[in-house]
């Protein structure tokens, strides 16, 4: 799905504070509410963090922020930070239920820092699948078991085990899946 079958829905001019839940309903317009809607929200968030924060932050110095959509049977929102000058890392974790008291701030004026964005899909867990060609070592025709789908920024991996018990990160396009 492209841009264009998605809105904008960053002020021109002003400042606006919403739910996520809220932001989530007017980005899917009347799209289908699953696991491609969470990685298509996720990157276009991505697209665009510079103007979207999240204002439970507001109260809180961090850097270094990733902010990934997980997804189980529900959806959660893991939010990681680093606190500048102290060995501090913030986590918070935010259940799919708690999204309508999440507020967002999505803003005209561009952010000095923005966080990365990510989905991690899990529902392909225990899935066979099988290398395309040599990979790291490893044989093309050699099997394993996803683990979960992953988006950071853009960029998609698998990550499975190996029959031989290796853990690989790699570009679906070197897998094919098995039935």
């Amino acid at each position: 799905m492209t841009d264009a079958h998605n809105p904008d829905l960053i002020p021109a001019d002003a400042e606006v504070e919403l739910p996520l839940s809220v932001l989530i309903d007017q980005f899917a317009g009347d799209q289908p509410r699953d696991r491609a809607l969470v990685r298509r929200f996720a990157r276009w968030w991505g697209g665009r963090s510079e103007h979207i924060r999240l204002k439970l932050l507001d109260s809180y110095a961090t850097e270094s922020v990733l902010i990934a959509f997980q997804m189980h049977e529900k959806v959660r929102l893991l939010v990681t930070g680093w606190v500048p000058g102290a060995p501090v890392e913030l986590t918070f974790k935010i259940e799919e239920d708690d999204f309508p008291h999440l507020l967002v701030v999505l803003s005209a004026e561009a952010a000095s820092a923005s966080a990365s964005l990510a989905s991690v899909d899990y529902g392909c867990r225990g899935q066979e699948f099988a290398l395309l060609e040599d990979y790291e070592g490893f044989m093309a025709g050699s099997s394993g078991e996803a683990e979960c789908l992953m988006e950071v920024d853009g960029v998609s991996l698998l990550r499975g085990t190996l029959t031989s018990g290796d853990v690989l990160q790699l570009t679906d396009d070197k897998i094919e899946w098995l039935l």
